[in-house]
Parts: structure tokens; C-alpha cells; sequence
């Protein structure tokens, strides 16, 4: 199912869900993505190559003993995160705490609305422990359901596909 035309298919539903006046640039031709200078090969193989097993908790830490631990699968299937947006965070100097919303593409190509908690812990300049805790909000089914701006989900697709593209040089 993970295919370059149903990849491009799942991002156009999406897109469209918007009103008419907030993707007025989609609207210069039927291959936006192409237009900006995203192929559909280079996404699909991007976001293929981002695809992970998600876990509704998670813990990693070296103190110690080294811990890698995590809990149930969120999704009966892999996913990869496009988007996320920050609702809250807090730092000091080796703690940090943050709570975001998360769009993840799974491999029957939906959309889901993940919300995660996530708690940082430094240890002499790097990340120490980290702890993840996510929880599936919603799945994206109409306008009501975005939390983000046509532009910042394609500036992130853009931004996944030219990071997968240096790493080709």
C-alpha cells in the first residue's frame, strides 16, 4: 500500500480538506508537489525510509545500566511522523519537558492525530534519558481535525524530502 500514487493520493485528500482560499498555490496545477520540486519517487522513498513501529511509551537512558524499554504499539501497523507541533515546553538546565501534537502517516495511508509527553534528562552535554508517552487523539477524517497550516505541513514535506536527498550526495 505504500506506493508513490498513494502516497501522493493520501497528501492531495489531505490538502484538500482546506478551504479554497488557504491552498490557493495548490491550485496552479494538478502536481503541486512536482511543481515545488518534490517527485512523488523522492517522497515515497523519503517517508519510507522514515517509517517506524510507534510505541505508546517509551524509555531510553544510559544512566547506569543502559535501559531500552517500550511499551504496547500504538498502531497495528508502522507510521511515519510528518508533522508535529509544540503546545508546550519547558526547560532548565538538564531537564526539559515537552507536550505536542504529532500527524503520522500510517501504512494504509491515514492520518492520525498523536498527542506526546515527552520528559529529557541531560548528562554531561547529551540527551541522558529520554521517556515518551503517546496517545492516538483522533484520526483525520475532516477540516475540524487539522491542528496545522497547509504551510507548515508542506514546508515539512519539503523539508523530509531535501533531507533525504543530501543524504544521497
Amino acid at each position: 500500500m505504500f506506493t508513490e500514487k498513494n502516497i501522493k493520493a493520501a497528501f492531495k485528500m489531505l490538502c484538500e480538506m482546506y478551504d479554497e482560499e488557504d491552498r490557493w498555490m495548490m491550485d496552479v496545477s494538478d502536481d503541486f508537489f512536482a511543481l515545488e520540486g518534490i517527485s512523488n519517487y523522492c517522497m515515497a522513498k523519503a517517508l519510507e525510509e522514515r517509517m517506524e513501529d510507534v510505541f505508546e511509551y517509551k524509555v531510553v537512558s544510559d544512566a547506569r545500566t543502559h535501559v531500552d524499554y517500550r511499551g504496547r504499539y500504538l498502531f497495528d501497523q508502522r507510521a511515519v511522523r510528518i508533522l508535529v507541533v509544540e503546545n508546550f515546553a519547558m526547560e532548565d538546565y538538564h531537564y526539559g519537558m515537552e507536550y505536542d501534537a504529532e500527524l503520522w502517516l500510517l501504512e494504509d495511508m491515514s492520518f492520525a492525530v498523536v498527542h506526546c509527553f515527552r520528559t529529557m534528562m541531560e548528562k554531561h552535554g547529551h540527551l541522558g534519558a529520554l521517556t515518551e508517552y503517546r496517545i492516538v487523539r483522533d484520526n483525520i477524517q475532516s477540516s475540524e481535525d487539522l491542528f496545522f497550516t497547509i504551510e507548515e505541513l508542506l514546508e515539512e514535506l519539503d523539508c523530509i524530502c531535501s533531507l533525504a536527498e543530501s543524504y544521497k550526495r
